[in-house]
């Protein structure tokens, strides 16, 4: 039932958000302002995901010269995994 009323309402959840930075990053896009507008999401709610997810060990931190880059840990990259296998089964599942 909640999955169907945030559909309808086309908000994303934390996760989904979560998911979606890590994605981006996986696809090379590791400058900051590149993600914040590849996922939609605000500068600040931007700042504290990459912090959650440095401090659970699923990105690092990187400067290039005077810039910010992040790329995914091994735990990231199974994080992503696991996410992209469910989201798949379950929208396969829900199609039937």
């Amino acid at each position: 039932m909640e999955r169907e009323e945030q559909e309808s309402s086309n908000r994303r959840s934390r996760v989904e958000i979560l998911a979606d930075i890590l994605e981006v990053i996986a696809k090379g896009d590791t400058g900051p302002t590149k993600i914040m507008f590849k996922t939609n999401i605000s500068w600040v709610f931007l700042q504290k995901s990459l912090n959650l997810l440095a401090s659970s060990e699923m990105l690092i931190e990187e400067s290039r010269g005077s810039k910010k880059v992040y790329r995914l840990t091994s735990k990231g990259h199974k994080f992503l995994s696991d996410y992209m296998k469910v989201r798949e089964e379950l929208l396969t599942t829900n199609a039937k």
